[in-house]
């Protein structure tokens, strides 16, 4: 659902979780793992700020 919703607002974006190790109940990851997913959003967002 969020990744349709990205795809009609150019404002929007999602990263994927794939690969990443989770703690139990796929919400809290291991501290690797949150470190990869801050560097997915990191990658994502200069995308967005970066000039054409």
């Amino acid at each position: 659902m969020l990744h349709e919703l990205a795809g009609h607002h150019s404002y929007i974006t999602c990263v994927s979780s794939a690969g990443l190790n989770h703690m139990g109940g796929y919400t809290y990851f291991d501290t690797a793992s949150l470190r990869e997913l801050g560097r997915r959003y990191a990658e994502a967002l200069t995308r967005y700020t970066a000039k054409p």
